[in-house]
């Protein structure tokens, strides 16, 4: 990779943004002191390990307390990231019944529509 495809370039109304791009394996104060569980030792939202960006290189001090491994914190990732799923396949299903209700109300909208045409156009006949 050049150093070229490494630079993200955005722009919103703060104006034209630069950020090299970082990859899983690179280092900097997040991924040697923030937890994927716990979140950013320093409050950053846009935080690369917590948003899982990048893989922290090691147990954040709360990890330690709790007694935890790096095979748990990998451990409940993963279990993260299953629900995750489960949970956007049952929302999937439910936007896609009420897909379906919706398309069947709407249909019953456009016949009460339908009658409602006829009887106007019946009613002016009637009056011409």
């Amino acid at each position: 990779m050049t150093d070229e495809d490494q630079i993200r370039r955005w722009e919103d109304e703060g104006g034209t943004h630069i950020e090299k791009e970082r990859t899983m394996t690179e280092t900097n104060v997040h991924t040697e002191h923030c937890c994927s569980i716990h979140g950013c030792k320093y409050g950053d939202e846009n935080c690369p390990v917590v948003t899982k960006e990048q893989n922290q290189s090691y147990l954040c001090e709360a990890c330690e307390e709790d007694g935890l491994t790096m095979e748990d914190v990998v451990e409940t990732l993963l279990d993260i990231g299953a629900t995750v799923v489960e949970t956007a396949i049952e929302v999937g299903g439910q936007a896609a019944e009420v897909a379906g209700e919706a398309a069947e109300v709407a249909g019953e909208a456009a016949e009460v529509a339908g009658e409602v045409a006829g009887a106007i156009i019946g009613g002016l006949a009637d009056v011409v």
